[in-house]
This record gives C-alpha cells, sequence and structure tokens, in this order.
C-alpha cells in the first residue's frame, strides 16, 4: 500500500519526498521506534513526543501495547495503534521539514546508505534519498539522560540525541561519507543551544 504523505524539503532536494517507502513500511517503523520493540527505552523518548503514546506509558500498558503491536498487521484504524501511528507520521514529517527549513543537515557521497540525513529540533535523526525519507528515529534510548525535575523534558531529550548525533557525524566524517554539511548544523553540533535558543525554534 503506497504512502499518500510527502515531505517538503526544499532545501534539500527539488521535489517533495515520500514517507516511507509505503504503509507497511512505516507501520513497522512506528512498531520497532514509537514502541520500542527493536530499542528498548526508544519508546520513552516517543512518549514526550506522541500524546497518544504517553497515555498508555502513564497507564502502564507498554507490555500490552507491545504485544498488539506485535499481532497486528497495518491497522492506521486501530483504536488504540492508530493515533499513536498517525502521530508517529506527524512527528517525523514535521522534524525532517523543520530540519530543512533550519539547515540542520548533511549530504553524503554517492553509494552511502542515504544520501541526506537530517537532525530535528524534537531529537529525530532522518536518512533521506532521492525518493523517500527512509527512516527517522531518536537516536538516544536512554532514558536517564532526559527524565528529571528541572527544565523542559522535550529539550533534555534533544540534548541527549544531540549528543549521539555528533557521535555519528563525527564517524561520518573519518570515514570520508560526508559531501557536505550546513554551517547551521555545525554550529549547533559544536555548540549546542541553551534552553530559551531551543525553545525559540518550536
Amino acid at each position: 500500500m503506497p504512502m499518500e504523505r510527502t515531505v517538503d524539503v526544499d532545501a534539500i532536494c527539488d521535489r517533495p519526498l515520500q514517507l516511507f517507502v509505503n504503509a507497511y513500511n512505516a507501520w513497522d517503523h512506528m512498531r520497532d521506534h514509537g514502541l520500542g520493540l527493536r530499542k528498548k527505552g526508544e519508546e520513552q523518548g516517543w512518549g514526550l513526543l506522541l500524546p497518544a503514546l504517553q497515555s498508555e506509558l502513564v497507564a502502564g500498558k507498554l507490555q500490552d501495547l507491545q504485544d498488539l503491536a506485535r499481532a497486528t498487521n497495518l491497522d492506521p484504524d486501530h483504536a488504540r495503534l492508530g493515533p499513536i501511528y498517525m502521530q508517529f507520521l506527524n512527528s517525523i514529517q514535521q522534524g525532517v521539514e523543520r530540519a530543512s527549513r533550519l539547515n540542520w543537515y548533511w549530504e553524503e557521497t554517492p553509494g552511502s546508505n542515504c544520501r541526506w540525513s537530517t537532525f530535528g529540533h524534537e531529537g529525530i535523526i532522518a536518512h533521506l534519498d532521492e525518493d523517500y525519507v527512509r527512516t527517522g528515529y531518536l537516536p538516544e534510548h536512554d532514558s536517564s539522560k532526559w527524565s528529571g525535575s528541572t527544565g523542559d523534558a522535550c529539550f533534555r531529550l534533544f540534548q541527549a540525541c544531540l549528543l549521539r548525533v555528533q557521535h555519528k557525524y563525527n564517524r561520518a566524517v573519518k570515514s570520508g561519507r560526508i559531501e557536505n554539511v550546513q554551517p547551521a548544523l555545525v554550529t549547533v553540533l559544536q555548540s549546542g543551544l541553551t534552553e530559551a535558543e531551543w525553545a525559540s525554534l518550536a
């Protein structure tokens, strides 16, 4: 089933990209990343971004939700999984589009696993090629990195993911995969953002 959703990335390429290869691929990403079936703990970060998921986490329903997701194929109208799925797609689309507007992306050499990588205000890293947004995920899975009683938890999630993206970018540089990087992203990678600076970008 094709995805009827495109992502506007004018700063990156000259046409919109399709969000995921197809709807089944998008659903699998929601299960693997949004619900933490691939990386335990990633779902805690997504809970800060997806209200429908946060409600399930607060109610202690994660295991039940994961079991349900394992047993359910693509079903956007599902009473519990459907809202999480739609919010997951919205979050990745908005994150990639904002990263494009902010010029928070780098370009990799032809033949790499992706053509562009974006880093979003929410902490989401996404990998793009000439046709698709191939994936979007939170690179930090340890919720202790953003839990606490002071400041904005979403900002702490952003900071934790930024550290992971710095490492990913440095590895790509060392392996010679970086063809071009936007100065705006270099500034963020090198200097970070204060909470006030981060909030101003929302």
